[in-house]
């Protein structure tokens, strides 16, 4: 299976050993934006001057000056679009904040076959009573989350790096149909709806602060379970490093990730972030 990411230096090692242990046989594609690193046997560096010796309009975006976040958000979507132009895919792309806990044969298995697969916020309604934020107030970031994404088809790439192009910002806009522009998730939300998306069931897949709440937690023989399935993937957005190298759980704390996930998935990617070296 063939991977790709966009993530910080400090990411990269402890990304790849996840894979190393869950994800053989892999190939990852590694948008670096701010570091310069040699490929290695299971990993090729892009770096971002050779996205834009390719593309050189992408060194100047249209429309008000981006973050950085938003301008690595819209270069993703070109790479991977040139990646499949290539015959280099499918493609899985996650996060650099994503790690793997288990095998992602499940979700391989379920999305084969798609053009597009994407992966729900799973964010609760207000009526269901699930402590942290709810779709009243995170509605307007996108019912899928881009930190995870299965895509094997160029056009529908082309289209994403189209729409990012013109539009990825960190506020948000609302659109005509109800729905609402946020970074990239905005312009997934409505391609994946006009392409026919798969939407990811597997519920190990892309577990994160924002539907912690949703899954029942368990260990069992040293795996981690969510729901009775394997934990597969867990998106640590949000995370965030003080001065001194201690770490805040969760920048936004509406999440209320319940206590048990500091100590069984936290505590083992911050001893890898730490390993690895100081974030």
């Amino acid at each position: 299976m063939k991977y790709f990411t966009a993530c910080r230096e400090h990411q990269l090692p402890v990304l790849l050993g996840s894979m190393r242990r869950f994800c053989k046989p892999f190939h990852l594609f590694v948008l670096a934006w701010d570091f310069e690193q040699p490929s290695g046997e299971d990993f090729t560096v892009i770096p971002r001057a050779d996205l834009f010796a390719r593309h050189p309009d992408y060194l100047t975006l249209p429309g008000p000056p981006r973050e950085t976040i938003n301008q690595i958000d819209t270069c993703r979507w070109r790479a991977m679009a040139d990646l499949l132009r290539g015959g280099r895919g499918p493609l899985l792309h996650v996060d650099g904040d994503q790690w793997f806990f288990s095998s992602p044969a499940a979700l391989i298995e379920e999305v084969a076959g798609a053009k597009l697969a994407v992966s729900p916020h799973r964010i609760p309604a207000p009526e269901e009573g699930i402590p942290g934020v709810t779709l009243a107030t995170h509605r307007q970031y996108g019912l899928y989350n881009t930190g995870l994404a299965y895509i094997a088809d160029a056009e529908i790439a082309e289209m994403m790096a189209a729409a990012c192009y013109r539009w990825s910002y960190s506020h948000t806009e609302p659109q005509p149909d109800g729905t609402w522009l946020f970074g990239d998730q905005g312009n997934l939300e409505r391609i994946a709806r006009d392409t026919g998306a798969h939407v990811i069931r597997h519920p190990g897949v892309n577990v994160a602060p924002w539907n912690s709440n949703r899954h029942r937690l368990s260990t069992r023989d040293g795996q981690i379970f969510v729901d009775d399935v394997p934990l597969v993937t867990y998106h640590f957005s949000s995370l965030k490093w003080n001065a001194n190298g201690s770490f805040r759980q969760y920048a936004d704390a509406n999440y209320c990730v319940p206590n048990i996930y500091i100590d069984t998935v936290y505590k083992p990617y911050i001893d890898a972030i730490l390993k690895a070296g100081n974030p």
